[in-house]
């Protein structure tokens, strides 16, 4: 602490600048944008995940079978 000066030895000039008040600066916004929706990750528990890809699995296979023709479109056979 020898280089940080006793009280008497500092400016009184210097010390009108300082205060008790706090100065709080306005926020501003960022200088680059940020992603509109910030998603966060679904954890699926074991069950889920197996049903998903059954699902999936299953609307697939049925896509394939109308591409092929081996299945009637939905919205013909309710006719």
């Amino acid at each position: 602490y020898d280089s940080v000066p006793d009280e008497a030895e500092i400016d009184p000039q210097f010390l009108d600048g300082i205060t008790h008040l706090v100065e709080h600066p306005i926020q501003i916004a960022p200088p680059v944008e940020q992603k509109e929706d910030i998603s966060v990750p679904v954890y699926l528990t074991k069950k889920e995940r197996k049903k998903l890809r059954r699902q999936s699995r299953r609307e697939e296979e049925k896509e394939i079978k109308k591409r092929s023709g081996l299945a009637w479109p939905r919205h013909w056979s309710q006719k």
